[in-house]
């Protein structure tokens, strides 16, 4: 009877330790986080995949609202071992857009057709400085990669900006964005 109870206990005792294993990784990964302050309510972050702002943190979990406005809790014990990006703890931002235009396009045209939207947006600044240059051969298209620097403020302002004026500005240059597509040779075979 003896060796049952000794056995029942230690299953027991391993049990509620595999229970509280993550909790107590959770505990110390909220010490962590609120003793060196990697972020703090309010600042835009990208926690374990999680894209918004710090709504909530307490010692087992942060709270971030996406960009949604959904409520994501996170434990800390994730967020210690994984990548944490904070966004507002920087002054400046770099946008980066991926712009497909045709093979066909005159690509010196079409990088200064997207160079300029984002020069002459007040809010983009100029130093660094805007550029582009090709980041890829496509199946459909060549890809052009255009970047340039905001504050932090001014960011999401831009990117919607700049999005809604791309398609206008390759327009105005008779560059197309296509669309993938896929040619089929038939071969007429005698039999």
């Amino acid at each position: 009877k003896e060796s049952s109870l000794l056995a029942f206990f230690g299953t027991l005792g391993i049990g509620v330790g595999l229970a509280l294993k993550d909790n107590l990784s959770n505990f110390a990964g909220g010490i962590i986080v609120l003793v060196f302050k990697t972020y703090k309510v309010g600042d835009e972050v990208n926690i374990s995949g999680e894209m918004g702002y710090v709504h909530d943190i307490d010692i087992f979990s942060t709270t971030v609202r996406t960009h949604n406005n959904d409520l994501v809790i996170v434990p800390n014990g994730s967020i210690v071992s994984n990548k944490v990006i904070n966004y507002t703890k920087t002054p400046i931002r770099r946008l980066k857009f991926i712009v497909g235009v045709s093979y066909d396009a005159d690509l010196d045209i079409a990088r200064e057709a997207l160079e300029k939207l984002l020069r002459d947006n007040p809010l983009v600044l100029t130093d660094p400085p805007v550029y582009s240059h090709v980041d890829a051969y496509a199946d459909s298209s060549i890809n052009i990669a255009l970047k340039g620097w905001v504050t932090n403020e001014h960011y999401w302002t831009v990117y919607k900006e700049t999005l809604n004026g791309i398609k206008g500005a390759l327009d105005r240059e008779n560059i197309s964005i296509p669309f993938p597509q896929m040619d089929v040779h038939l071969n007429n075979v005698d039999k």
